[in-house]
């Protein structure tokens, strides 16, 4: 990374070349567009993850919204065996006679087995996208966790695979947020294993269409608080981008009252393009890195 300041060590002191990136990416019906744009931004984010981050070790963990692996009408037509020309599906069209009975094609009937506890667990790292635009097939990631390290011997088609994670379902990214930095998640045994490191920087990365519906904890003031203690107290240790409405001109554009909460942030238009944005945010790592004072 373009440091300002020459140092003997590439990596620099306080950060101590450690980063942790979480995306947590809404499924919400209204962000079809979104996600095409989200898919168009992939390449670049892993290009500046790659450059800037060269030297780094770094781990990376998609989240969705939706604690409901893919779409529930699907799979219970993929147990029924229900297929388009069946009586319980007729279809006119016939290139998708034979194909299940749903409303978009792929979906992952024969890997269903596959799915685990994890999978349907709020917060958890994704590593089976399943759903309308979702990727609907396992990720392969090295190490054997739910999350992306600097070992990914192929980061840009392992990150693909995990943040296609679709649209069509819930929109609580707070509670996917809040159970993703939680210490049963990321302790022993926990879904997320060892993502979050006392001695490494958070980026978040949130795309969200404004609004929120987390049941659980549901302002942006207690998320921001969540994560403030997650990284002890240390609200510079953290990086936000809102991938969300710009202005938080509405009381209940949460995502973007939580970013602004932080002193290192950036707050972008969900409309798009997500590749500059993104490329702000992580500017502010060297700014970051100068203040945060590793646990």
């Amino acid at each position: 990374m373009g440091w300002d300041k020459d140092f003997d060590d590439p990596t620099p002191p306080g950060c101590q070349g450690k980063i942790d990136f979480l995306f947590v990416l809404s499924e919400h019906g209204t962000l079809e567009e979104e996600h095409a744009e989200l898919a168009a931004a992939f390449p670049k984010w892993i290009e500046t993850i790659e450059s800037k981050f060269e030297s780094f070790d770094v781990h990376i963990m998609v989240v969705s919204s939706d604690d409901i692996w893919g779409r529930t009408a699907c799979s219970e037509r993929c147990e029924q065996a229900c297929m388009f020309g069946d009586d319980c599906c007729p279809w006119e069209d016939p290139d998708r006679i034979g194909q299940v009975c749903c409303s978009f094609e792929g979906y992952p009937c024969s890997l269903m087995s596959l799915v685990t506890a994890c999978d349907e667990t709020m917060g958890a790292g994704v590593v089976f996208p399943a759903g309308p635009d979702a990727s609907n097939e396992p990720c392969k990631f090295a190490g054997g966790h739910r999350y992306m390290t600097s070992e990914e011997p192929d980061l840009a088609e392992a990150f693909t695979c995990a943040a296609r994670v679709g649209w069509g379902g819930h929109n609580r990214g707070g509670d996917a947020l809040m159970q993703a930095i939680s210490p049963s998640l990321n302790g022993p045994g926990g879904c997320n294993e060892g993502f979050l490191r006392n001695d490494a920087l958070l980026m978040i990365t949130w795309l969200a269409p404004g609004s929120d519906q987390s049941k659980g904890v549901v302002y942006p003031w207690e998320w921001y608080d969540a994560v403030v203690e997650a990284k002890h107290g240390d609200p510079n240790s953290v990086i936000a981008l809102s991938l969300s409405h710009i202005d938080c001109s509405k009381i209940y554009d949460y995502p973007c009252h939580f970013t602004k909460l932080f002193p290192h942030h950036v707050i972008s238009d969900n409309d798009g393009p997500y590749a500059p944005a993104f490329d702000e945010a992580t500017d502010l790592v060297e700014v970051a890195c100068e203040a945060f004072i590793p646990q």
